[in-house]
């Protein structure tokens, strides 16, 4: 049997991550309900999709709870093993980032007049994101320790955060830019 590892590397960020989860989900309420209480009039997809990624956060925070839970109330076995609600945290993640990313993209699409080679240039390292991260979601969920799965998927890990950094970036810049532009013309009030 694998040895537990240190705790205070484990169980201290993970009570930072579950205090810091919590408050940016209320934040999260908070926003929800301001929205849906001043756009009324927006379309019926749009504010589907926002129930969709508040659902998805919600449950985010649920595992990311369990999963402290787990870790520190003397279930040792996922000191070594990450439960399954952590490895569901890894999917989640990634499937909010990919969600809202994609959103922007489109939201980026609209900004620049349908610039295609732009979008692309943004979606690109989005999916690549998406790909690698559905790559350590796989692992995570056959992992028998978690120094080892670090280990392996350490080169997997850091792709996955270099590409949702350019993605990040590209989409933000590109926002910026032509929110800028159009700021003299369209959005001069």
């Amino acid at each position: 049997m694998a040895s537990i590892p240190n705790l205070t590397l484990i169980l201290g960020p993970l009570q930072i991550g579950v205090a810091a989860s919590s408050f940016l989900t209320g934040c999260l309420a908070i926003q929800t309900y301001i929205y849906y209480g001043k756009f009324s009039s927006d379309p019926c997809l749009l504010k589907t999709f926002v129930a969709f990624l508040v659902l998805l956060e919600t449950i985010h925070l649920l595992c990311i709870v369990i999963t402290q839970w787990q870790m520190s109330l003397g279930l040792p076995a996922s000191l070594i093993a990450s439960p399954y609600a952590g490895d569901t945290v890894i999917a989640l993640t990634n499937l909010i980032f990919f969600c809202v990313q994609s959103f922007f993209i489109l939201r980026l699409l609209k900004l620049s007049k349908n610039n295609k080679y732009l979008a692309l240039a943004c979606m690109v390292p989005c999916a690549g994101t998406f790909a690698s991260g559905m790559v350590i979601t796989v692992y995570a969920f056959m992992m028998t320790s978690i120094e080892q799965f670090a280990n392996a998927q350490y080169p997997t890990i850091i792709t996955t955060l270099a590409t949702a950094a350019v993605c990040e970036i590209a989409v933000t810049t590109g926002m910026m830019y032509y929110l800028f532009k159009l700021r003299k013309t369209e959005f001069s009030r």
